[in-house]
């Protein structure tokens, strides 16, 4: 698929589906929705990322236009890991092997492409959408950068994906009670300051 293709996805459409619900280039359910990881070498390669042992694996041709599986996943030199280990540099998509695992390398543009949830407490909705950017481990500078839209200490972090968009129902019923209530305070504030205006216009007569 192409970056494009990818951020027309919409994560929406897959809310409350199972595993074998999801399509094809989903990496499966979230226990409330389907859910989307891509991994892209450039803005016409992406591959869907498929989850074993904890780990992020991901398809390109290799140089000589076989089909390959590479680690996705990054980690920090100095910090514990527990992905899947490599053998050499040619088994990590970012082509750095270190002490067994695979890191980041800033010499190879690596863009991951995620579903986003994001939730709008004045509306009391939600919504889930597909945002690209630098994976898990990689530097940023601020949120837009990673693609789970989180960056701390300079660092993409993690998303907690496992969250549930609100029912539009729901969205409809909170909009129209936010409204009852504005129209009922309206109306006693309305009615208050008409009876004292009487009260007052009486007692000067």
């Amino acid at each position: 698929m192409t970056k494009e293709e990818v951020l027309r996805i919409s994560p929406r459409e897959y809310d409350d589906k199972t595993a074998d619900q999801c399509p094809d280039f989903s990496n499966g359910d979230f226990k409330v929705r389907c859910g989307f990881e891509f991994f892209c070498k450039d803005d016409k390669n992406c591959s869907s990322a498929v989850r074993r042992n904890n780990t992020a694996f991901v398809e390109f041709p290799d140089e000589y236009g076989n089909m390959k599986s590479y680690i996705a996943d990054v980690c920090k030199p100095d910090k514990e890991c527990n992905t899947v280990q490599c053998q050499s540099n040619s088994d990590c998509l970012s082509n750095k092997c270190m002490n067994n695992y695979c890191v980041s390398n800033d010499l190879i543009k690596i863009e991951k492409c995620e579903d986003l949830f994001e939730r709008l407490e004045y509306v009391h909705s939600s919504r889930t959408y597909m945002h690209c950017g630098n994976g898990e481990g990689y530097a940023c500078g601020n949120d837009p950068e990673c693609s789970s839209y989180k960056c701390r200490t300079n660092i993409c972090r993690l998303q907690n994906r496992n969250r549930k968009n609100v029912p539009f129902y729901k969205t409809v019923i909170y909009i129209i009670g936010s409204v009852l209530l504005f129209i009922t305070v309206f109306c006693a504030l309305f009615y208050y300051r008409r009876r004292c205006y009487r009260k007052n216009k009486n007692s000067n007569i």
